[in-house]
């Protein structure tokens, strides 16, 4: 395990601050400018966790690069404070721990450019919230513009419901239950070390029809995001995403995207727990989100840019870790992953198995490891993983990952957050290939 009380942390346990780490509000705005470069490149990751999952979850906390008090250019407690203070451009918005905002009547409010929320959410502090108890379907959003970024970084978001529900079979139309935190659609947006629960919709919706959104979500607990139809911590409408080091349980998908030809994710060094709606991991066909009556027409539907998924630890039994609906524009592939389902699903009934995806879909599924005994393996290693990082030297580069992958090399070599053995180690990936995949509408493994 990790301490997280050495002096290379901004803000050990006790609340002491260490200058050491200390960053300045133009290193911040610099390091966003290129998300995953300069200040927020050395990922400080620990695991830990408890014997009882619920009340004691497997969380990864990051000390590195943190947001504190003494950068900010607005403190706010109330909703109207906050509403004029995400309206000043470049502005560094702090949220005191333990505050609670009440964002309910709060409805499309407009970020501008260059904004950071955050507040101080570790082991240590639960760190400020935002809540709504109302159906609002994105309380904050940006402007359409493609330009400039967004963080969002040791806060608590917490929508409505936590509980699973149909809408289709409520009095009012479905639509009239849905509810979102954010609507971001910048050039950049980085989500880190925040608690996403109850959102019926998602906590944040990244990217927009017009816009490519590159995104980095790192180091979060998302939770009870279990609407049917919908129900994610985070959608990736548009644009690509580095999903790293978070802790995903009781959500209808855990990771979701649009099915959009320019949106895909690399998701790595993930816990996923043992509750799920549906399928943890997922891509969307295009055809579902833009006219269901399409799908199948052609014999080959649209699912996204690329999926790459590595060096996962899926605890679910009864859904599939990974989904896809289509093809991929580039080769997805499920690789190095740690599952306690059985293949095909043959102990507990799951129809769909662990990884479920059409038949005309180049998919690469190898070197995975099955059954209740290997996740615990898994859990070791991402362990040891996160203090082979924690212990890294600053200054790495960590990218969002890249849209090409035909080249040899995965997202996880070319975007690799500390410095590790070139060929041996499992944390630099594996090349992407395709495989024969048996007749079929569609496999199961």
């Amino acid at each position: 395990m990790c301490d997280l009380t050495d002096e290379s942390s901004q803000q050990s346990v006790n609340g002491e601050q260490s200058k050491r780490s200390h960053v300045s509000r133009r290193q911040l705005l610099r390091g966003l400018g290129t998300v995953g470069t300069a200040v927020f490149t050395s990922l400080s990751g620990c695991l830990f966790g408890g014997n009882d999952e619920e009340s004691s979850p497997s969380v990864f906390a990051s000390q590195q690069g943190r947001i504190t008090q003494e950068q900010a250019t607005h403190v706010v407690t109330t909703a109207r404070g906050l509403r004029n203070a995400v309206s000043t451009p470049n502005a560094v918005v702090w949220i005191p721990n333990n505050t609670v905002i009440d964002i309910s009547g709060e409805f499309g409010v407009e970020i501008a450019r260059n904004v950071m929320i955050a507040s101080n959410r570790d082991l240590a502090h639960p760190g400020g919230m935002l809540e709504s108890n109302a159906y609002i379907n994105g309380h904050f959003t940006t402007k359409e513009t493609g330009n400039g970024f967004i963080r969002i970084s040791g806060i608590r978001l917490k929508g409505p419901r936590t509980d699973v529900f149909d809408p289709r079979k409520k009095p009012k139309p479905a639509s009239a239950y849905y509810s979102a935190g954010f609507r971001l659609a910048p050039k950049k947006v980085l989500i880190d070390n925040c608690e996403v629960v109850g959102w019926t919709n998602a906590g944040f919706l990244l990217g927009s029809k017009q816009v490519q959104t590159t995104s980095w979500l790192h180091h979060n607990q998302m939770h009870h995001n279990r609407m049917h139809t919908l129900g994610y911590p985070f959608e990736l409408y548009n644009g690509t995403a580095l999903i790293e080091w978070n802790y995903f349980n009781a959500n209808r998908h855990s990771i979701t995207a649009f099915g959009s030809p320019t949106s895909g994710y690399e998701a790595r060094f993930n816990l996923v727990g043992s509750d799920a709606v549906h399928h943890a991991f997922d891509m969307h066909a295009l055809c579902e989100n833009r006219d269901a009556m399409m799908c199948g027409s052609t014999g080959r539907d649209l699912a996204g840019k690329f999926c790459n998924i590595h060096h996962n630890v899926f605890l679910l039994t009864h859904r599939s870790a990974f989904s896809i609906q289509g093809y991929s524009v580039k080769p997805s592939q499920f690789v190095s992953n740690w599952c306690a389902e059985q293949k095909g699903g043959s102990d507990t009934g799951d129809p769909e198995g662990v990884v479920y995806f059409p038949d005309y879909a180049a998919v690469t599924v190898r070197d995975n490891r099955y059954g209740k005994e290997a996740v615990a393996a898994g859990q070791e290693w991402l362990s040891n993983a996160a203090q082979k990082v924690a212990a890294s030297a600053p200054g790495q580069s960590v990218n969002p990952p890249a849209d090409d992958q035909s080249n040899g090399n995965t997202t996880a070599q070319k975007h690799d957050p500390a410095t590790f053995p070139a060929t041996t180690d499992p944390l630099t990936g594996t090349t992407l290939t395709t495989v024969d995949i048996a007749a079929g509408r569609y496999r199961r493994i």
